[in-house]
């Protein structure tokens, strides 16, 4: 938690930093790359207790070389896999992966060597260990083994990647759902006054102390679903099976052989399963079994911020009045009269990178 504080406290500080002068709005920045930079530092720390200091001093080597490999993750296509076999390519890939290698590994080497202390803080790889750590012993891999390196090498690479853009995205709409109904956020307001102090500047200490407070924060956590639910981040691929199939208008569809893709955005759309679906309703999470809102078991399907910014700060996010909407071409301008929207292939991105301007309280 306090690694969590830490990074939290510096990201509402550096917001505060762009407010106008007298409780005016301050210049529009891009909220999208403030908040990466967040996420890369919080997941790097849980990952590996490594600081990468993104928010202060960034962008560090390992955070440049991530950010660049993906740009090579493209659907596997005729171009594609002609363009692997490119020497620029192939550089490309070999200089970023021996750069993240050349950080990554000494801290893994670290942490193997390491005794677990009792009681003591453990990282998302610590706990991953356990498990690795059984699998390769039945093969006997021995721990210092390059082999075992690479498996753990492997695991890392994928919680920083496959973390750090969807968490980012996912705190960028529940802002912006919070600012575009007024309601929500007095009822985000009220509740962090009353398990939190009416004192923004408790939280801190209070959660330092009192980390069990967060699971207070029902109606926090019910924004954050409402939001997940509006703004589904994840998709699942599940292999077919012979024994698995689908019966759609009494026809029938086999799955073996095939790979089955779940669409989350969808399944969150449908008016059959969700009450007044086009509304943004975190009440929907709290009401008891049997009420209208109440979600369907396993309707739900996506993969949890904002605490040191709500009572502080007020948002504006492409306001007509301020002049920020944010334009792209070949885009609409809006979608269901809303200026931002999700835009881009596979998890895509907030449309202009979320352009904001904030203003102290």
């Amino acid at each position: 938690m306090d690694v969590l504080l830490e990074e939290a406290i510096t990201f509402a500080d550096k917001l505060k930093t762009k407010v106008g002068d007298n409780h005016a709005w301050g210049n529009v920045f891009t909220l999208y790359d403030d908040v990466v930079n967040l996420t890369f530092d919080m997941i790097v720390r849980v990952t590996l207790d490594y600081q990468t200091n993104e928010q202060t001093a960034g962008p560090s080597p390992l955070f440049t070389s991530i950010r660049r490999l993906t740009t090579h993750v493209k659907k596997p296509t005729l171009i594609t896999k002609i363009e692997r076999w490119l020497p620029a390519y192939r550089r490309d890939v070999s200089l970023h992966t021996k750069t993240i290698n050349s950080i990554l590994v000494p801290h893994i080497q670290a942490r193997l060597a390491r005794k677990p202390e009792v009681g003591g803080r453990q990282t998302v790889i610590d706990l991953c260990l356990k498990e690795i750590s059984t699998e390769l012993n039945e093969q006997k891999v021995a721990r210092e083994s390059s082999d075992y390196i690479d498996v753990v090498l492997s695991q890392v690479k994928v919680f920083i990647l496959a973390g750090h853009h969807t968490t980012a995205q996912a705190i960028c709409w529940v802002l912006y759902e919070v600012y575009k109904n007024p309601e929500v956020l007095k009822k985000l307001r009220d509740e962090h006054d009353q398990i939190l102090g009416p004192n923004p500047k408790d939280a801190q200490p209070i959660l330092s102390q009192q980390p069990h407070k967060l699971k207070d924060l029902r109606y926090t956590a019910a924004v954050i679903k409402e939001t997940l639910r509006v703004h589904a981040l994840s998709q699942t691929h599940r292999e077919g099976s012979s024994k698995f199939n689908f019966s759609i208008d009494d026809v029938i569809y086999p799955t073996d052989d095939t790979m089955i893709q779940t669409v989350p955005a969808a399944t969150q759309a449908r008016p059959d399963l969700w009450a007044q679906v086009t509304e943004f309703i975190p009440d929907r999470f709290l009401v008891p079994v049997g009420d209208a809102l109440y979600p369907p078991k396993n309707a739900w399907r996506p993969f949890e911020l904002g605490i040191f910014t709500l009572r502080a700060l007020e948002f504006s996010f492409g306001s007509t009045d301020l002049g920020t909407e944010p334009t792209q071409p070949g885009k609409p301008n809006s979608v269901d009269g809303n200026y931002i929207y999700r835009v881009g292939n596979g998890l895509g991105y907030v449309k202009g990178n979320l352009p904001t301007r904030v203003k102290a309280i």
